[in-house]
């Protein structure tokens, strides 16, 4: 009888006995353990509010205002106090943020504090109470009702406007809305803007004094209220610190385990790892990073390192905004697609 013969023949790849899979088991450098110490729940006392948070409300009596803190400062108290000192004048406030969730979280976060019935949202997803006196929403509505109101020959119906996360005027694809914003808003409403990583605030404000006619202080803190750490997770799965313990003013080197990983041959088998450095080390000047590169210090005469820019240069009258994200790649000039990619978080 005829049996038609198999058309392909199977993989040997797939034929073949399974490899041995990867073991990894969680465990921690010893040298983190001065950082595991320091995790837990702080003690309670009374809050005290920081020097930079009262000065930016003086300042928001008479100027606008750019507060560039560190992450978890307390940036958003500023943005309440200033509200509720609008709302005792019986005046209407926005507040405006690049991300749904984070709107959706300061939406609950007003309506606890002010009452829902004074709290509106207006998102893509959602639009609740629009007519309430405090609207919290995505910069893009708040853009929308500038154009409509423009559009009209009015004036927006706001006393106050926050714009939270105000780096992202840097954005190369949303930027322009950031940047439309602050040239349209009425100088008659005071603006606050937010940020925690803007490292040229100064040259930000000025632009947005000459085309506002309006003075904008600018409000910046370095200390950090809760410390980051830079930590690698190694292929088995330990975790290690990014960079050994250098003194202040000397630029860190890569711990010697993860520089180990980097010039090893398993890099073969574990293409990408990403790995966060939270900290503000800084290689050099911005004109320099942006322009030319900068190289980082790494004890590896076979893999190279070299800083790209995520916000590139766009022909738009506002500076561009430094500090930020960047990237670094990790590679050896012999295997150039084995690269080790990872996210660092800038200070200028």
């Amino acid at each position: 009888m005829y049996q038609p013969k198999h058309r392909y023949s199977k993989s040997k790849r797939r034929s073949g006995k399974p490899s041995g899979s990867l073991q990894i088991k969680p465990a921690a450098d010893a040298g983190l353990k001065s950082v595991f110490a320091t995790i837990g729940v702080p003690r309670s006392r009374p809050f005290v509010p920081d020097p930079f948070q009262t000065r930016a409300l003086t300042a928001l009596e008479h100027t606008d205002c750019l507060v560039t803190v560190p992450t978890g400062s307390g940036k958003t108290w500023i943005a309440e106090q200033a509200i509720a000192r609008i709302r005792k004048k019986e005046g209407h406030c926005w507040y405006a943020s690049p991300l749904k969730a984070l709107s959706n979280a300061k939406y609950t976060e007003f309506c606890d504090i002010f009452g829902a019935k004074n709290v509106g949202i207006l998102t893509g997803d959602r639009k609740e109470n629009p007519d309430a006196p405090i609207i919290v929403g995505t910069t893009e509505i708040l853009r929308n009702q500038l154009y409509d109101a423009m559009h009209r020959g009015q004036s927006l119906a706001a006393d106050f406007v926050v714009l939270d996360e105000a780096h992202f005027l840097g954005d190369e694809e949303r930027g322009v809305v950031w940047e439309e914003i602050m040239i349209y808003l009425p100088a008659r409403i005071p603006l606050l803007m937010l940020s925690a990583t803007i490292g040229n605030a100064g040259q930000i404000a000025a632009w947005l004094s000459s085309i506002r006619a309006k003075y904008c202080t600018v409000i910046e803190e370095i200390t950090r209220p809760v410390p980051l750490f830079p930590l690698f997770i190694h292929p088995s799965g330990a975790l290690l610190p990014l960079t050994s313990p250098v003194k202040t003013g000397i630029r860190p080197q890569l711990y010697k385990k993860v520089n180990q990983v980097i010039k090893s041959g398993r890099r073969q088998r574990y293409r990408r790892f990403s790995f966060l450095n939270p900290g503000p080390i800084v290689m050099g000047p911005w004109n320099h990073a942006a322009e030319t590169g900068c190289s980082l210090p790494v004890a590896n005469r076979d893999s190279t390192a070299t800083w790209k820019r995520i916000f590139r240069p766009r022909l738009i009258s506002p500076p561009i905004v430094s500090g930020g994200i960047w990237k670094i790649w990790l590679s050896a000039p012999t295997t150039a697609g084995n690269c080790l990619p990872g996210n660092w978080f800038w200070k200028d």
